[in-house]
């Protein structure tokens, strides 16, 4: 079960790379290739977003709790709006976890030399991991991830076939800016196809030099939780090897998982800069043994405005006293083990 949880996680953060990474001609698919160019060279913009997600969850006992948490989640979106500025390789935002009426307001900051992040629950700001925000933050890595993004958003392309794709024109998008006709691009994905284009970027993305080097502070840290030596060949060891276990997972699950429906549409400007993008992506899973059905449906939309305008970005002010290391805000959390009592031998007589 614990394969099958990662495997849609996986899922779920391949489609959202498809439609997030190209904020990434007449025809559909040229329109988009031409946009997802022009939108990997947006220098400064301001992004908004809100996503929900409902869970259909067979119980087989009416847990209160569960009920409770469950409701909360189904009723609940996450939504937020980020300024970036790509020449400073600056990122600030804040967003909104709202969860049936609770709310919950976090804020976000990246940059090369610190990133962090403020939640309700901690009265400091978490400082996030320095090693895995530079590499995030390197010119040549961002360069490298955004041809990746263009080759991947092509390979999509080339592989739908045309009817899946239609256009509307003279969209009117509404924006803090004001209004702004679109293009819309809508792309319906089949079952079958769905999982070929998974199959095949998945890979592609384990196997890239510069998303490995963006993954390997994560897994460092991963190993060495596991209590195990972090060397250079145990982190690209691992990283194959998460690879194999995807490959075997999705074999494993292919049959039991079923997209009922996976639609993503863009909005495009005439200057071929992506204003809007929504997705919709509805899949089950089900147990070959129980028959039971696991359910999840995701809404997300996002818009773009202020595109290579200038803007400014907030920087929140950080030191010793307003800020602590994420490492050491999880072990303030973590329990500490019990010294193992040993068993005293009776004395020889």
């Amino acid at each position: 079960m614990k394969k099958r949880k990662i495997i849609s996680l996986l899922l779920i953060i391949v489609l959202s790379i498809g439609i997030l990474s190209a904020c990434g001609p007449k025809e559909p698919k040229e329109i988009l290739k031409k946009a997802t160019e022009e939108s990997a060279d947006m220098k400064t913009g301001t992004q908004s977003f809100e996503m929900g997600i409902k869970l259909d969850i067979p119980m087989e006992n009416e847990d209160p709790f569960a009920s409770m948490i469950l409701n909360a989640i189904n009723n609940g979106k996450i939504s937020g709006t980020f300024a970036s500025d790509t020449n400073e390789m600056k990122t600030f935002g804040d967003f909104t976890l709202d969860l049936d009426g609770i709310s919950y307001k976090c804020e976000l900051y990246f940059s090369p030399e610190k990133s962090a992040i403020k939640v309700p629950m901690v009265d400091k700001y978490i400082l996030l991991d320095d090693e895995e925000m530079k590499n995030m933050s390197d010119e040549d890595q961002v360069k490298e991830m955004q041809k990746l993004s263009i080759d991947m958003v092509n390979s999509i392309l080339d592989e739908l076939e045309d009817d899946s794709l239609s256009k509307k024109e003279d969209v009117v998008l509404n924006t803090p800016e004001g209004d702004v006709k679109v293009t819309e691009i809508t792309m319906d994905i089949s079952d079958e196809k769905i999982k070929t284009i998974i199959k095949d970027i998945v890979p592609t993305l384990f196997e890239n030099p510069a998303m490995r080097e963006m993954m390997v502070p994560s897994i460092k840290q991963q190993l060495e939780l596991e209590g195990k030596e972090a060397t250079d060949e145990a982190v690209q060891a691992e990283l194959d090897n998460s690879l194999k276990e995807f490959n075997e997972g999705f074999t494993e699950i292919e049959d039991i998982l079923t997209f009922n429906e996976v639609k993503i549409v863009y909005g495009v400007d005439d200057d071929y800069n992506i204003r809007s993008s929504k997705i919709k992506l509805d899949y089950k899973m089900q147990d070959k043994e129980t028959g039971e059905e696991l359910g999840i449906v995701i809404d997300a939309e996002g818009k773009v405005w202020g595109i290579n305008e200038p803007i400014e970005i907030e920087e929140p002010e950080l030191t010793e006293e307003n800020s602590i290391k994420m490492e050491e805000l999880m072990n303030q959390f973590m329990m500490p083990m019990p010294e193992p009592e040993l068993e005293q031998l009776p004395e020889e007589q």
